[in-house]
């Protein structure tokens, strides 16, 4: 597939659906494809005609996946949220957690994928309370709930939000806003923690006081903390850019989706818990599923939720 266009990529797949349709699918009717978008990891996301067909290809993947043959693997588009100061007595890897979570907070059943904390366990403070959590829902609607309405985790209700776009930033020489990858790095190995000359996975710094920021050179302050002034400066200039980043909500057919922000700035919280922040949210959003030989692509990665994180920044598309 890598060598077909947009267009041809429709066609092939549409060809599929019209496989569906003879066999009788029920609920086949009008279904078709109408877009598709090629993604850098080899995936390709594509989009239907409606809610409707997306909703009714959930249900018939299996046949869809017979129909279009060869290796692709077919899998749902997730959605991705940051959950705010949820109280570590949650346990995201128990699966009772999930359902409660659902009942508790009026979702429907099984629309709460999964859920972890971004910050590692290791990373956290004497007597925290609470952290961030990356929670993935199934559907537009449970997302955009969460969001409006919060989640009852561990009896406190607490809210999601979405997630920013952040600057590139090499992994390597960790410059922000660079044109070029960690493997095509030519630059000295620079550390995203401490700022000393060694890879950041290697680092055994832990004290927070004693991190240095390889842009900013404060100290206190290491590269992937959400307060650097070089990366809030530079996450300015991208949320400029993006006419989309004053969405509260992933649009939908109901209105009140379409919300905007008054203030689109961008809020960078560097805490694990405390006083709650109010952060405005980008926009994405697509009614369709993906057809992929490789592995699903990520959303925005681990560490967009402002914590004391040293993983990599948020990608976005």
């Amino acid at each position: 597939m890598d060598e077909l266009n947009e267009r041809e990529l429709v066609a092939k797949v549409n060809e599929a659906v019209e496989t569906m349709k003879e066999r009788d699918e029920p609920g086949s009717g009008s279904t078709r494809m109408v877009g598709a978008k090629k993604l850098k990891n080899g995936s390709v996301l594509y989009e239907l005609n409606s809610t409707k067909a997306a909703k009714w290809l959930r249900k018939e993947r299996k046949a869809f996946v017979e129909s279009f043959g060869g290796t692709s693997i077919v899998k749902e588009w997730v959605v991705s949220v940051i959950v705010e100061y949820v109280p570590i007595l949650h346990n995201p890897d128990a699966l009772a957690e999930g359902h409660r979570i659902e009942t508790d907070s009026g979702l429907d059943r099984d629309t709460l994928i999964s859920s972890r904390w971004i910050k590692p366990l290791q990373r956290r403070t004497r007597g925290q309370r609470m952290a961030h959590l990356m929670a993935c829902f199934k559907t537009l609607e449970s997302t955009n709930q969460a969001i409006r309405d919060g989640l009852i985790i561990a009896g406190k209700r607490v809210w999601g939000r979405r997630m920013k776009k952040e600057p590139k930033r090499c992994l390597k020489c960790q410059i922000l806003n660079t044109s070029h990858f960690a493997a095509g790095c030519s630059s000295q190995e620079t550390c995203g923690t401490c700022g000393e000359e060694h890879h950041t996975a290697e680092c055994m710094e832990d004290n927070q006081e004693k991190c240095r920021c390889a842009n900013c050179k404060v100290l206190g302050n290491a590269l992937w903390d959400r307060t650097c002034p070089k990366f809030m400066q530079a996450a300015r200039k991208l949320e400029e850019r993006d006419l989309e980043s004053t969405y509260k909500f992933f649009p939908t057919d109901e209105l009140w989706t379409w919300e905007q922000d008054g203030d689109a700035g961008t809020q960078w919280n560097s805490g694990g818990g405390g006083e709650e922040v109010e952060a405005q949210q980008g926009r994405r959003w697509n009614t369709g599923t993906i057809a992929s030989r490789g592995e699903w692509p990520s959303g925005p990665a681990d560490g967009a939720a402002g914590e004391w994180d040293p993983l990599p920044t948020a990608q976005g598309e």
